[in-house]
């Protein structure tokens, strides 16, 4: 379960990093507005926070079910 977990945290962090340069791109040649941009990238710092709120309870090992719920899951 624990390597699973750990493939699972790094497959996210790699699909994040994919979405940060596609968003920087999609700024840079105008393919989508500036204010998209910003919206699309507080969506995306959203997401970042709760990728380290779930890698940092699972290090605790024993991630507190509140926090969890207050995730979303």
């Amino acid at each position: 379960l624990t390597v699973t977990i750990r493939a699972l945290l790094q497959k996210l962090k790699e699909k994040i990093a994919l979405l940060k340069d596609l968003l920087l791109r999609a700024v840079a040649t105008h393919q989508i507005t500036q204010l998209e941009g910003d919206r699309r990238q507080n969506l995306l710092d959203d997401l970042v926070t709760r990728e380290r709120l779930l890698l940092a309870s699972f290090k605790n090992e024993g991630a507190e079910p509140d926090l969890i719920r207050s995730l979303g899951f």
